[in-house]
């Protein structure tokens, strides 16, 4: 069937064209490594301490992921601290509470759905970018085996490691 424009309708079964899947590939490993980052901020490294997002008030997944979880009392603690300016105080406790939780696992986890799903989309990608896509997929796949090992188990119920 055409459209008033002359193109013609994608079915609902229709596969994608290349370039729309070599754009969704991108957007999936752009999320994936904005979650990656997000949890690595939990992880101190050398000199630098955990909880640089909080100490800055940024948002982040594995601060969406632990809201997801916490308690209301737990919440509105959080909330009064982001809110009353004192978070930069309180980054080191707040970013080992929040590592000890399964908010880390389950932003992970989200990270690996998206390497996931980028892998999906790459394979209808033109064939000139597939080897790029998986270079980065794999790339991102490494870094999220070692932020689970450096931050535990996956969570239950999701899978891991980009599978």
């Amino acid at each position: 069937m055409r459209l008033a424009s002359g193109k013609r309708r994608r079915g609902a079964g229709a596969r994608p064209r290349p370039r729309r899947a070599a754009r969704a590939a991108f957007a999936h490993l752009g999320h994936a490594y904005q979650i990656l980052d997000d949890v690595q901020d939990l992880v101190p490294e050398g000199a630098r301490p955990a909880g640089q997002d909080l100490r800055r008030r940024v948002p982040n997944a594995a601060l969406a992921a632990f809201r997801e979880r916490a308690g209301s009392l737990d919440c509105a603690r959080l909330d009064r601290d982001w809110r009353d300016g004192r978070m930069a105080e309180r980054a080191d406790a707040w970013a080992a509470r929040i590592a000890a939780s399964p908010a880390p696992a389950d932003a992970l986890a989200r990270a690996g759905e998206r390497i996931a799903a980028a892998r999906a989309a790459a394979a209808e990608a033109p064939p000139a970018a597939r080897p790029g896509f998986a270079e980065l997929a794999g790339t991102l796949s490494g870094w999220l085996a070692r932020l689970e090992a450096a931050t535990g188990p996956a969570a239950p119920g999701r899978r891991a490691a980009g599978a």
